[in-house]
């Protein structure tokens, strides 16, 4: 097992193969066994779950696996670019499977909630953008050097959620903000603030201001929104961000002018 310091240690647990199928299937998904014990405590790819933390956030801040290697290398962490990228999608993965069943949760009417926004004045910010994603098995003649096929790179776009307190004079406090992405849909994006807001008593906020730019996509889902987390629309004060408001005046000043 690989540890956040940089040492090994090495355990015995148990094992646990699948059943062995009628015919030999290559070794994957259906060919691989498990360690349970360690499944159970948090262990990703043989590494500590403080350790699978810290090189998940690597990859997540800097620009790309190669400078997290590099930057786990000058903590004293010697993991190649492959390790890297399979621990960060497991603990990817684990994060997306917590996050679901805890909207689950939420819409089950299951109350979870710590309640820290109750009282205060709270912003729900909403945005889209548009970047591009890998898509690996492109069809066609394999590449002659690598025998790879290559992949695809469609533009998605990413929905970005925040979700913080400020103070009388409109900046943010101190306390941690709340941010999630998703490549899902814009009702799947709602869900899940949705539910970030119940669980932090947003519900019960002195004030709420939404704020997004011109898109329908963000508009037309409000009202649902408001009445999911149960807060009194009088005290929900919804702001077209003042880049995009500034954007659209500016189209409007110039077709008046010409």
């Amino acid at each position: 097992m690989r540890l956040l310091g940089g040492s090994q240690a090495t355990v015995l647990t148990p094992y646990v193969a699948p059943a062995r199928p009628a015919r030999r299937t290559r070794r994957g998904a259906g060919g691989s066994g498990a360690y349970p014990v360690l499944d159970h405590l948090g262990f990703v790819e043989r590494t500590s779950p403080a350790l699978a933390a810290e090189v998940a956030r690597q990859p997540a801040a800097l620009a790309s696996f190669r400078e997290a290697e590099d930057g786990l290398a000058a903590r004293g962490l010697e993991l190649d670019v492959k390790t890297i990228r399979r621990v960060s999608e497991h603990v990817g993965e684990r994060a997306l499977r917590v996050r679901d069943a805890f909207v689950e949760a939420f819409e089950r009417g299951e109350d979870g909630g710590r309640g820290e926004l109750a009282g205060k004045r709270v912003a729900a910010v909403f945005d889209g953008g548009r970047t591009r994603t890998r898509v690996s098995g492109k069809r066609g003649r394999r590449r002659r050097k690598t025998r790879r096929r290559g992949f695809a790179t469609p533009w998605r776009e990413p929905k970005v959620l925040a979700l913080y307190e400020f103070d009388e004079h409109g900046k943010k406090t101190t306390r941690e903000p709340f941010y999630e992405g998703t490549f899902e849909s814009w009702d799947d994006a709602f869900r899940i603030v949705a539910a970030e807001c119940a669980r932090r008593g947003a519900g019960e906020a002195r004030e709420l201001v939404i704020a997004g730019d011109g898109s329908p996509n963000i508009w037309d889902r409000v009202d649902a929104f408001v009445e999911a987390i149960g807060i009194d629309p009088a005290r929900v004060t919804r702001i077209i961000d003042f880049y995009h408001a500034r954007e659209h005046l500016t189209d409007l000043a110039s077709l008046c002018v010409n």
